[in-house]
């Protein structure tokens, strides 16, 4: 049983991976999008000042101003029918998130099922008792910080696959122990590392997608002026 929850974690990682580089491309799609706009509005811009400095020219530049108003005008329904998609990729990143915490819920469980086996093996080993009640409670501990649960799960499976191999050889081996004991203590110190710089990788990309958000406000705002 042990052998599948980790099986399965492993392809959860690889889904959550999966999942952090559609946000990158979406924000990068954004971007460039973005890029569009600056250099549209820029021509834009261009073009009102040369109609304002030809005064001489005004019946010309008032039929040229109709056709850059038609162009306007497709231009500002295209933004339009972009700030509808902007919406729903919102949505759909919004959604993402749901998603992940109820996985993380989901990982929560399982790594409860693994305190209940580990525990089961700290009652056949009398001698390593303390050792494994103390690695259980820290396990515990980072169950509980729900908005780091994903990295844990990652990293998680590593020690979990060490961990199996230590329960299989413990009449065996009863003198390799306390090393393997220590072994795992850095893994989960190793752990809580990589926890944080997940978090900082998720806060970056939801500053990025208020950034792009707040931006694209400016540019309706200047085009409106326009």
């Amino acid at each position: 049983n042990l052998e599948q929850i980790i099986t399965d974690l492993m392809e959860k990682e690889n889904y959550h991976h999966q999942e952090i580089d559609q946000l990158n491309q979406t924000i990068s799609a954004v971007s460039e999008q973005e890029n569009k706009y600056k250099v549209e509005i820029e021509s834009l811009e261009k073009a009102m000042i040369e109609l304002s400095e030809k005064e001489e020219q005004q019946n010309q530049v008032i039929e040229n101003f109709k056709h850059e108003f038609e162009n306007y005008t497709q231009m500002i329904g295209t933004l339009s029918e972009q700030e509808s998609q902007y919406k729903v990729d919102i949505a759909n990143l919004e959604q993402m998130i749901i998603d992940l915490k109820e996985k993380e819920n989901y990982h929560h469980q399982e790594i409860d099922q693994l305190n209940q086996s580990i525990s089961a093996v700290s009652e056949q080993e009398n001698k390593y008792k303390v050792e494994i009640v103390s690695l259980e409670k820290a396990m515990v501990e980072l169950s509980e910080k729900e908005e780091q649960q994903n990295q844990v799960i990652e990293s998680f499976k590593h020690k979990i696959e060490n961990y199996n191999q230590i329960i299989g050889h413990l009449s065996e081996q009863e003198s390799q122990y306390k090393v393997d004991i220590a072994n795992l203590e850095q893994m989960i110190m190793d752990l809580k590392e990589k926890e944080n710089f997940h978090l900082q990788e998720i806060d970056q990309l939801k500053q990025t997608i208020s950034a792009v958000s707040e931006q694209e406000n400016k540019y309706k705002t200047e085009i409106e002026s326009l």
